[in-house]
């Protein structure tokens, strides 16, 4: 008698109506129809957000971790393989160089053997074959190593930025060699990230292993919207406010190019910089020709619903570092031009001659930056979805990774 087929997928906040959750939702829906059943192991919880309807063959098998005190119980008492552990700790503690690395260490290491044994007790059921899909390299992706790998047909794992640079973690992400030798297939989001993971771990020869696959975003269509008779130009950025998305060199620079033209700012986020860029703002001699209004934590489909019933005519990303932004995939998909630094896969989505709009280097000026907003208001050749039509359709794109996959 055959055995069932079911996928146990590794989430960060999904189902929750947060963080990636409007990256996964699309793929769950897709992955829902292939498998019996998919098991949903979501990392972090956090009680201030309701859970998505999700089809009705995925199950949440695992809450989520809330709080450190949380996870180092729950990292140190569980079945997990104690020689495992010291096994890989032992591998991995002539990497370590600085204290950071070690917390980083300690933190993944309780994680995995968390999540690992929730895992491990969920695949000795017989009457099911199990396939593993990692949404990331780090969290309940740290589980990967501790895996009873023999109990599973197929192991997959995507890497987006954060889990996928090692600059972006103070030089060092636990587990990585174990973690490549563990999976079938690693999936970077971004043919930058490929030539990155080559590279960099060359010497773990994982260059068969990996398949780029853009994670695109849903065609939400054009929406119908009266001619715009404002003449104010409007800017939307959607990012949380934090050091590496630099939303204050965006202020400094819509408030540059308003002293020439007028302009509507909306910025969609919230996060630990938010009171100085509020303080940036309040210090800064007001302009006649600005308006700004800061949206705060909203959900996903406010963001979607803003761009469905205003005409909006840039968006722009100044991160210092990115993989390829879903929020870029959503604003080019709504014809929406952007401006955009020049980091990580960014240059695969955004270039003039792409028709979607400017690239410019990660260590732009404001005053430079300004000179780019004052342009795009009068270039008339570019065409943003067209170039997501091709590229970065989800359906699409995740009918790839399934084909190739061969799920």
């Amino acid at each position: 008698m055959q055995k069932k087929k079911s996928l146990i997928l590794l989430t960060n906040n999904y189902p929750s109506d947060y963080g990636d959750t409007s990256f996964i939702k699309t793929e769950v829906a897709i992955l829902s129809q292939l498998y019996s059943s998919v098991y949903i192991f979501r990392f972090a919880k956090n009680d201030n957000f309701m859970d998505i309807p999700m089809p009705k063959n995925v199950v949440l098998f695992e809450l989520g971790l809330n709080g450190k005190a949380h996870i180092l119980i729950k990292g140190i008492f569980n079945s997990t393989s104690l020689i495992k552990t010291f096994q890989l700790l032992r591998q991995e503690y002539q990497l370590l160089t600085k204290l950071a690395h070690l917390k980083n260490l300690i933190f993944a290491t309780l994680c995995g053997r968390y999540f690992s044994s929730k895992i491990n007790n969920l695949t000795k059921k017989s009457d099911q074959s199990y396939d593993l899909y990692a949404f990331w390299g780090i969290g309940s992706g740290y589980s990967i190593p501790w895996v009873h790998h023999d109990l599973l047909r197929k192991t997959w794992i995507r890497l987006h930025g954060g889990d996928l640079y090692i600059d972006r973690q103070q030089g060092y992400i636990p587990y990585r060699k174990a973690i490549f030798s563990a999976v079938d297939v690693i999936v970077p989001i971004s043919k930058q990230g490929e030539n990155y993971l080559s590279t960099t771990y060359a010497a773990y020869n994982i260059q068969t292993k990996l398949f780029t696959n853009y994670l695109g975003s849903v065609d939400y269509g054009i929406p119908t919207l009266p001619i715009k008779t404002d003449a104010a130009f409007v800017i939307v950025s959607c990012s949380s406010v934090i050091k590496l998305k630099r939303v204050g060199l965006i202020f400094q620079s819509i408030y540059l190019a308003s002293q020439s033209s007028q302009i509507i700012w909306h910025h969609f986020g919230d996060g630990s910089d938010m009171p100085d860029l509020r303080s940036l703002v309040q210090n800064t001699p007001v302009s006649i020709n600005l308006q700004i209004f800061f949206h705060g934590q909203v959900s996903h489909g406010k963001v979607l619903e803003f761009y469905q019933e205003n005409h909006v005519d840039l968006f722009i990303n100044l991160s210092e570092t990115e993989g390829i932004p879903v929020s870029i995939m959503e604003a080019i998909s709504f014809n929406i031009p952007t401006l955009a630094t020049n980091v990580g896969g960014v240059g695969e989505i955004i270039n003039q001659d792409f028709g979607t709009g400017l690239l410019i280097p990660s260590n732009s000026s404001a005053e430079y930056i300004c000179n780019r907003i004052l342009l795009l208001q009068t270039l008339t050749n570019l065409y943003p979805r067209d170039y997501w039509s091709k590229h970065f359709n989800k359906i699409i794109n995740m009918n790839k990774l399934v084909t190739y996959l061969n799920i």
